[in-house]
């Protein structure tokens, strides 16, 4: 599972997100976003040539080593087959039981099913469709989410005026508290803001103050090779600098200037703002493709996705609502 931060823009507040988002949820049952994956080839082949470690039981039936009738009360270890959670110790044990079973390393499919047909079906998943005279199943080939919250894990991105009124109201993550973030005094921090109503300038200048903070701390912590007071269980010191879920945010001597740079907090950055992707005009843009474990990969260079997010907010208008989704993938 990863979260990630993906901004889309609304011309109202009775825009709908979900169909905005609809293109791109990995769910979706609506026909004009699937497109058909054939498997069938590749299934015949795998029937054919290959097999899957079974067992044949005390009775003679053969079944795969995972089937819960085995493994719920067995498990196999180096070819040997022992009986689970045996005694009151629940220790693995060579039950008279568990002789009388044989265990058959990579035995083939093309035995173990009667039929091409009985092995794609109950053993791969797969159904034949009509319509598309083989089988396989329907998949959405632009999907990057599967659900989303409104601000969630990243509640009250955008700084405004106390007395403005938020046009989407924030989703809480379970995993945060509901109270919102400290503001400066005739300020508060909002999921959802007209373009216009958000203190950029502001918030650019309380983004800096924060990183060059951070930028304090990493320098401290790379030069005497301890990361104690970051107090992360997810970074690590490398060879570049301090790394983050292995992708490095902070490079030994960089001067200050050039990590805020990255952080798109240059005196040329007029937002201070970077999500990981966006939404516009029923495209999705992103800095790169993210998997599970947040684990993103093809990454497009800071440089040219600060552009790209930049000419984004460009382009929108005062009175267009910017609204950050917490997505899941």
């Amino acid at each position: 599972m990863s979260h990630f931060t993906v901004l889309v823009t609304l011309d109202n507040a009775s825009d709908s997100i979900d169909e905005i988002m609809e293109p791109f949820w990995e769910l979706t049952d609506d026909p004009q976003y699937l497109e058909f994956q054939n498997v069938e080839e590749d299934c015949r082949k795998k029937y054919e040539t290959e097999g899957t470690d079974c067992v044949r039981l005390s009775n003679g039936t053969i079944c795969p080593k995972f089937a819960s009738k085995f493994s719920n009360l067995y498990t196999v270890k180096d070819g040997i087959v022992y009986k689970r959670n045996f005694g009151q110790l629940h220790h693995e044990k060579r039950t008279k039981k568990a002789k009388k079973i044989q265990f058959l390393p990579n035995y083939p499919y093309k035995k173990l099913y009667r039929s091409f047909k009985e092995f794609i079906e109950d053993f791969i998943g797969c159904r034949y469709y009509e319509t598309e005279g083989a089988y396989g199943y329907y998949t959405n080939p632009n999907s990057f989410w599967d659900w989303y919250q409104v601000g969630g894990r990243w509640s009250y991105p955008f700084l405004v005026k106390e007395n403005y009124n938020a046009p989407i109201q924030n989703e809480f993550s379970w995993v945060l508290d509901s109270v919102p973030p400290e503001s400066p005094e005739g300020y508060k921090w909002v999921s959802a803001a007209k373009k216009g109503a958000i203190e950029w300038k502001f918030m650019k200048q309380i983004k800096m103050a924060e990183e060059t903070k951070r930028f304090s701390m990493y320098q401290e912590a790379y030069n005497s090779q301890s990361l104690e007071k970051l107090k992360s269980p997810f970074l690590s010191i490398t060879d570049e600098g301090i790394a983050n879920f292995g992708k490095t945010i902070y490079y030994k001597d960089e001067t200050l200037e050039n990590y805020l740079s990255r952080r798109n907090l240059s005196d040329e950055d007029k937002y201070g703002f970077i999500p990981y992707g966006f939404v516009q005009d029923g495209t999705y843009h992103s800095i790169g493709n993210m998997g599970w474990w947040a684990i993103s990969t093809d990454e497009k260079e800071e440089a040219v996705w600060s552009k790209e997010v930049s000419d984004y907010f460009d382009s929108l208008d005062d009175s267009q609502i910017i609204v950050l989704l917490d997505c899941h993938v």
